[in-house]
């Protein structure tokens, strides 16, 4: 396992660099001067603003620019925000906190309602509780997260006054009680679509291993119902799954975003869309580049639960 845990991070290098070369790159295409953004130049001469483009070293060819900041990267320098001056690192760790537990508690609601809901629905297959399970997860999934998230506001704190109005509330000031009451709704809103599709992948997978030989062979055998379900076929169904669950993570940290704006909460998600609007690209990239780094991680845990779930995988 060490060996193997040491060959994917070695294979990371190269993914992690040709990633940092495509958003650099990208951002470098914006239509944007960022010594306008850096300084008031409404009053200055072409002179002086070629003079602060050779001091910052804009005027350096492209791949200059990239080698440069590679180098800062890795000792530990993103660079700073374009607009407020803060380190971009910085910014991102004083806004991880509620990005990163509303993707948790995301993904855990996903698992938790949607597994189930496919085992059921696939062992019950055309019965009132799979087509009501294919419903629902057909309504989740047609419905956009704004909207569902703007519903749940109006109902339950607008109307109810059940959860909070006011966004996220941070654990060091308000306690875990708080700050889990606050990340109810947006976690619901974002989980949920990711929960209408799981189930169908789910209920899917799980009727071609209830179909294999040896789930009959082991129904022959006089095994239960239950254990045949949950022993035999779900243990063989969860590697699909497992794969769905990792994308979803991914897309819920990308999700964030809209979640984020529409709750009013002050994570990485809202930094992301308010450094687009200003044309932040420093800070823009630092935050791609860090949504980076955690799908690749992700990818190397999904790796070791897969040779957990199915030992004849040879990593």
């Amino acid at each position: 396992m060490g060996k193997f845990l040491v060959k994917r991070i070695l294979s990371l290098i190269p993914t992690v660099f040709i990633s940092m070369a495509i958003i650099f790159f990208l951002m470098q295409a914006l239509p944007v001067d960022p010594i306008h953004l850096m300084y008031d130049t409404e009053d200055m001469t072409d002179a002086q603003v070629q003079e602060l483009e050779e001091k910052h070293g804009f005027d350096d060819p492209a791949i200059v620019q990239y080698l440069r900041y590679m180098k800062n990267v890795f000792k530990g320098d993103w660079g700073n925000s374009l607009f407020s001056k803060e380190p971009v690192f910085q910014a991102i760790a004083d806004r991880m906190e509620p990005t990163l537990l509303i993707t948790f508690f995301s993904t855990i609601l996903t698992m938790v309602v949607a597994i189930p809901a496919g085992v059921f629905a696939a062992t019950h297959r055309n019965s009132p509780l799979d087509y009501t399970i294919s419903a629902s997860s057909i309504l989740f999934d047609s419905v956009p997260t704004f909207w569902l998230g703007l519903m749940l506001l109006y109902i339950f704190s607008f109307k109810m006054d059940i959860f909070p109005l006011d966004g996220y509330k941070l654990i060091e000031h308000y306690g875990w009680g708080e700050a889990l009451k606050s990340l109810v709704l947006p976690c619901f809103a974002l989980g949920m679509g990711h929960v209408a599709g799981l189930a169908r992948q789910t209920r899917s997978q799980m009727l071609n291993v209830l179909s294999a030989d040896y789930i009959r062979t082991a129904r022959a055998k006089g095994l239960s119902e239950r254990m045949v379900n949950y022993k035999h076929a779900l243990k063989n169904t969860m590697s699909l799954v497992v794969t769905i669950v990792g994308g979803s993570i991914g897309a819920m940290l990308g999700g964030s975003t809209v979640i984020e704006n529409v709750f009013n909460i002050q994570g990485v998600g809202k930094l992301a869309y308010t450094s687009l609007m200003r044309s932040d690209y420093y800070q823009e990239q630092g935050i791609i580049m860090f949504i980076t780094l955690i799908y690749a991680g992700m990818n190397i845990l999904l790796d070791i639960v897969y040779k957990k779930l199915d030992p004849r995988i040879e990593l």
